[in-house]
């Protein structure tokens, strides 16, 4: 997956991103496209993460083959 771009944070807060655009293709008998409502919030440090770069990287996943908690656990490590 590629890389995400960042900008200087602005200050202490906390980073909101809300999309219902997220879709993988389910892993299991079905084959079709599961579709998310993805909610990320976190404390950025010296960094936040672009939104474009953000929708641009989430986008990757929708040809992937992915269980919905594998997903969730590969945006966390990224």
């Amino acid at each position: 997956m590629t890389g995400l771009n960042t900008f200087p944070s602005p200050g202490d807060h906390i980073a909101t991103f809300e999309t219902d655009e997220l879709t993988a293709v389910c892993p299991f008998d079905f084959g079709g496209p599961d579709y998310y409502d993805l909610t990320l919030r976190y404390d950025p440090d010296a960094a936040v993460v672009e939104s474009k770069s953000l929708k641009k990287y989430l986008e990757q996943y929708r040809d992937v083959e992915i269980s919905a908690e594998a997903l969730a656990t590969r945006i966390h490590t990224d």
